[in-house]
């Protein structure tokens, strides 16, 4: 992770509606510092594993975004998981995934936005 008091949580809050935005920021109050995302997944992935930032949220998971970063992260020890848990597979569409650098980290970010 980036060592961050609180962890860096790059957010692609761009893509959500006004009051989800408004929830994520007050979930993440004092327990996430939400930074600026590229806007490319597959430069936010590097970000992750070299310990830039620690979560980040995505609201669209489309296979050609996310497979290449997705196992990278995870074979660098992060996790890649839906907003529920369940995991983030190529052959399963949905919405919605959080990665973080860490296993932890994933913990963190879906206790703070989720639960």
């Amino acid at each position: 992770g980036s060592g961050a008091v609180l962890p860096k949580a790059a957010i692609a809050t761009y893509f959500m509606p006004a009051d989800r935005q408004a929830d994520v920021r007050r979930r993440a109050a004092g327990k996430l510092d939400i930074v600026d995302i590229p806007r490319c997944a597959g430069e936010q992935y590097p970000r992750l594993i070299l310990g830039r930032n620690d979560i980040a949220l995505y609201e669209r998971t489309h296979i050609w975004d996310h497979a290449p970063g997705a196992l990278m992260l995870e074979e660098a020890g992060g996790r890649i998981a839906r907003n529920d848990g369940s995991p983030y597979r190529l052959d399963v569409p949905g919405q919605g995934a959080i990665a973080a650098s860490t296993p932890e980290l994933w913990d963190l970010a879906k206790d703070v936005l989720f639960d």
